[in-house]
């Protein structure tokens, strides 16, 4: 389905440089996994601004961000402002937009006796991007092996 004209890494990321075969749309995959732990999260965002700003065309960013954008991702009070302002900052910034989670309200669940769940995982867009692909839909498939929810788009 796809051509892939270059992958590129970081500590955070894998980025792809794709063309769709069938269409000829080119346009980049920046899939991303988030520092779980505070004293990387600066790092994580800081790398994640600089990989998106140089894209000047449609570009799609996925993964597991580990940053929740407002209190009602997760099930308890224990809530960190300072990241989520930086990540909703971003997002913003690079004008980037979430494809809405349709069928689960947390794609994250830890081990506890009483879980944590949270909104950790998402897909987010650029109009571009969106523009192409209007009928995108995301849902979240069962989580068997993993304490995450894989997405599919």
């Amino acid at each position: 389905m796809f051509d892939i004209g270059s992958i590129d890494e970081g500590d955070f990321y894998v980025k792809f440089r794709l063309r769709n075969k069938s269409v000829g749309f080119l346009w980049v995959l920046v899939a991303t996994y988030g520092a779980a732990q505070a004293e990387h999260k600066e790092a994580y965002l800081t790398e994640l601004v600089q990989t998106c700003e140089k894209e000047v065309g449609p570009i799609l960013v996925d993964g597991d961000f580990n940053i929740i954008r407002n209190p009602f991702e997760k099930n308890n009070d224990r809530y960190e402002d300072r990241w989520p302002f930086f990540f909703n900052a971003i997002i913003d910034s690079l004008d980037l937009r979430e494809l809405d989670l349709s069928n689960r309200k947390f794609t994250s669940a830890n081990s506890r006796e009483i879980p944590i769940y949270e909104r950790l995982d998402r897909i987010l867009v650029s109009t571009e991007w969106e523009s192409k692909f209007r009928l995108a839909t995301v849902q979240a498939l069962t989580r068997e092996i993993s304490y995450h929810t894989p997405l599919l788009l």
